[in-house]
């Protein structure tokens, strides 16, 4: 059986209407356009704990956060040798809050 052509997916269209269509836009344009503010992530203290109980030594909780190079560094270097794991025990509650306070975010304890 011979193959019919398929039309153009194009075809009919105007030629203003192709070149919309053919517009790659990334996520950002398109809140930018929409005059959308970018999504803030509302990070828990519950789950940052956790993190940082079993996966502290690892980062875990740096990771989770956003601080991927102090991540990395925690990684490398097993909690920075077992002595910044626990420092970031000791001081979990405060060093939590100063890392969303930097990134403009606030803890789900404080959501109003």
């Amino acid at each position: 059986m011979p193959q019919q052509p398929q039309p153009a997916m194009n075809a009919g269209m105007p030629q203003h209407v192709q070149q919309v269509v053919n517009v790659n836009l990334t996520a950002a344009q398109v809140q930018g356009m929409a005059g959308a503010e970018p999504v803030q992530h509302v990070k828990s203290f519950g789950v940052y704990m956790m993190c940082l109980a079993f996966g502290g030594y690892i980062g875990a909780h740096h990771y989770y956060t956003g601080n991927i190079g102090r991540g990395l560094l925690y990684t490398c270097t097993l909690g920075l040798f077992m002595f910044g794991w626990l420092g970031d025990l000791v001081n979990a509650r405060r060093n939590f809050n100063r890392e969303m306070a930097s990134q403009g975010i606030l803890s789900a304890q404080y959501r109003s």
